[in-house]
């Protein structure tokens, strides 16, 4: 077999770190929310723990996904292991989407069952919680943004925030109104804003496992830029484009020359220019073929 093998770039170790001080103040201020939550009877805070304990999931995906990209390409994995990057995000959204569901429905339940709760201890966890998530955005904003695991995060974190937000809403709402109604409707309110959140992230992240084109890149747009600049090309296709994980796009295309005798390797290296160039695509594999093509499957 070849030695020419796609290896991963090193992770990146701040990112691994700063991941895992995230992780640390989530796992600790979910176990405050939860206790909080059974002494207060409130639905708010026990959703939020929620929450925190998917994010607390993602996060260790995030950070783990980090670890296994860093082992190098071999035999058998000839890409590497940054796909896990993707697939960390999925199961990330899909058991986002599990639990945002079960919380919607436990909240219209409490619309319709209403129970106490304490309103000032909701009112202060909630406040503290605001602090916490606040301290866990600071430091995930330091990472490199166009990181998957770290933009990941970044959501989650801000969907942590908005559930402390409508926990000292509906703790306010209730030290001075009774009105316990607040609390599950707010919960609703924030559970809607990360279902839609979660379908992003399925919906994106499955895209890539699925091999589709990357965003703003069709195969029509490329082609055509293609013939633009080099007429000598009669035809292109067998044209398959796809990101291996996010910023990271690689293509596969057959030219058909309308000439033997063109200049194969002339043409080829402009080629790649034009995919480099334009559409910041590194990786291409490029078949360059006179009168038919001779793949069986063309």
């Amino acid at each position: 077999m070849s030695d020419h093998f796609h290896n991963p770039k090193d992770a990146s170790a701040t990112n691994s770190k700063l991941l895992l001080c995230s992780l640390f103040i989530t796992v600790s201020f979910m176990i405050v929310e939860v206790i909080g939550g059974v002494l207060s009877g409130s639905l708010t805070l026990l959703a939020d723990a929620g929450h925190m304990f998917a994010d607390a999931f993602a996060l260790f995906l995030s950070w783990f996904s980090i670890i296994i990209s860093q082992k190098p390409a071999d035999n058998q994995r000839t890409f590497g292991y940054h796909r896990f990057q993707v697939i960390a995000a999925f199961i990330n959204g899909i058991s986002l989407l599990a639990l945002t569901l079960w919380i919607i429905y436990e909240a219209i339940n409490k619309i319709y069952n209403p129970t106490p709760i304490n309103g000032h201890i909701l009112f202060y966890i909630g406040a503290l919680g605001l602090i916490v998530n606040s301290i866990s955005f600071i430091i995930l904003r330091q990472g490199n943004h166009e990181d998957m695991n770290i933009k990941s995060a970044i959501i989650h974190v801000l969907s942590d925030l908005l559930g402390s937000l409508a926990a000292v809403a509906a703790g306010i709402v209730i030290i001075f109104t009774g009105k316990v109604i607040a609390d599950p409707l707010l919960s609703l309110f924030v559970s809607l804003l990360l279902l839609k959140a979660t379908y992003r992230l399925i919906i994106n992240s499955g895209h890539i496992l699925l091999q589709g084109a990357p965003s703003g890149l069709t195969a029509e747009t490329i082609i055509d830029e293609i013939k633009k600049y080099i007429p000598e090309i009669k035809n292109i296709h067998h044209f398959h484009i796809w990101s291996l994980y996010t910023g990271k796009n690689y293509i596969t295309l057959h030219i058909n020359l309308a000439k033997e005798e063109h200049d194969y390797s002339k043409i080829l290296k402009k080629t790649k220019e034009i995919l480099h160039d334009k559409f910041d695509i590194e990786h291409s594999t490029i078949q360059i073929e006179y009168d038919e093509c001779i793949d069986l499957d063309c």
